[in-house]
């Protein structure tokens, strides 16, 4: 079952990519994200995230970013291009300066480490919750830290009975 994401008020969330993409982007759920995070910026909230979250948002303000450069709807040029055409390439690494800055700024969110264990229990989460090798690492990562609550309008999560999902 989802929560709504503004009804978040207390504990340790982890906070998934795409609050962080909603943010960055215009979208149907910019201003929940973005009020959801202000919090975080105002040590409302005790939040945290890993180098994967940020590396998944990265990739996909990348993507996004050559899709409008491109005026195309495939991500697959956009991947070609990135690795042929290094004009093109800082372009759209040019969202990360921003949205890295904004990450870095927010103070009170803390990035938590991922360990060998982790990367390796993506095998048990991923089929005990059919869930994508990253999300399967998100899981491991919140479980070592015992946190039970994420930000995220990933649906799947819901399969994993022991998380909160709060959605925008």
């Amino acid at each position: 079952m989802r929560n709504e994401l503004s009804g978040f008020k207390e504990g340790p969330v982890f906070i998934d990519a795409n609050i962080f993409v909603y943010h960055a982007t215009d979208s149907k759920y910019t201003e929940s994200a973005t009020a959801f995070l202000e919090k975080v910026e105002n040590n409302e909230i005790e939040a945290f995230t890993s180098p994967s979250v940020v590396d998944e948002a990265a990739y996909v303000l990348i993507i996004n970013k050559g899709l409008e450069i491109l005026d195309s709807k495939s991500p697959r040029k956009v991947r070609e291009k990135l690795e042929k055409d290094r004009k093109f390439a800082q372009k759209c690494y040019s969202v990360l300066k921003d949205f890295i800055g904004y990450v870095k700024s927010l103070e009170t969110l803390k990035l938590l480490e991922i360990t060998g264990d982790d990367a390796f229990r993506i095998y048990d989460y991923g089929t005990a919750y059919l869930l994508h090798p990253k999300d399967a690492l998100h899981l491991a990562v919140m479980k070592r830290y015992r946190i039970f609550d994420i930000a995220t309008n990933d649906g799947d999560f819901e399969r994993v009975e022991w998380v909160r999902v709060w959605s925008p």
